[in-house]
């Protein structure tokens, strides 16, 4: 289909495309181009299934991230312009660690959601990947990193659009907690159990997690709170003065006696 015939039109700063939503940072393909792409499936999960999709050729060569959510049949004009509008409020989020949505397309019965692809792979994969002879694992520090920055992203996005979480695994993180004498091959990675002279903030990133794993709502910490909480742990480890109660409970103030729910 030649550019001039392409139906493009501007929303409220979006660009549509043959049913594409494009979004900051990415425009100039169409759904046929994208269906007809090389595509690698990177991830499936219950909600559906994400591809790596390589957009172009030669110098313009992009990958995407694309993942196709299962949105099921039947929804009415209701249910569907909730849903175009909050895709909409999404698309508008952008901060250093989220993942920006760059497009979307919906059908009677699926949802293609776009990214950028990042090369590095998943969280997951590098947390628990193929664990080869003469790989190297990732470290405390570097896994504490990464733990500040997802929950300042997600600290984030509470604030933007007051969005919230199911925890899971509740019954069973505390269980293994519980019992004491299996909490260091049950709960913390045997790849880092090596690093024992940061054991005490291993510990203290544990009783931070279960915070949020309360029960009742009201009893969680703001995510805010949280990455400051995690913020602490680095800071005192890098100091060489860790303390796993203490570095939890110190970065609460006293105006703040009580958990909100995020």
């Amino acid at each position: 289909m030649r550019d001039e015939e392409m139906e493009t039109n501007k929303i409220n700063g979006r660009v549509m495309k043959e049913g594409l939503v494009f979004y900051e940072g990415c425009d100039g393909f169409t759904v046929e181009e994208l269906m007809r792409a090389s595509a690698e499936m990177v991830g499936r999960g219950p909600l559906g299934t994400t591809y790596k999709v390589e957009m172009g050729g030669g110098g313009g060569q992009r990958a995407l991230a694309v993942k196709r959510v299962r949105v099921g049949r039947g929804r009415s004009l209701a249910e569907e312009a909730k849903m175009q509008e909050g895709l909409k409020e999404i698309g508008k989020l952008r901060h250093p660690n989220v993942a920006g949505l760059r497009a979307h397309c919906s059908s009677h019965k699926e949802v293609l959601l776009i990214y950028d692809y990042f090369n590095n792979g998943s969280l997951h994969s590098l947390l628990h990947g193929d664990r080869w002879p003469g790989r190297i694992p990732l470290d405390w520090t570097t896994r504490l990193k990464l733990a500040s920055g997802a929950a300042k992203g997600l600290s984030f996005l509470h604030a933007s659009n007051k969005s919230k979480l199911i925890p899971s695994h509740q019954h069973w993180v505390r269980k293994i907690v519980r019992e004491e004498e299996y909490w260091t091959s049950k709960v913390l990675d045997l790849e880092i159990l090596r690093y024992k002279e940061m054991e005490s903030e291993m510990i203290a990133l544990l009783q931070v997690a279960l915070l949020c794993l309360a029960t009742t709502p009201q009893d969680r910490p703001k995510m805010s709170i949280v990455y400051k909480m995690i913020e602490d742990i680095r800071e005192r480890g890098s100091r060489g003065r860790v303390s796993a109660s203490p570095s939890v409970i110190s970065v609460i103030s006293e105006d703040t006696p009580n958990f909100t729910s995020s």
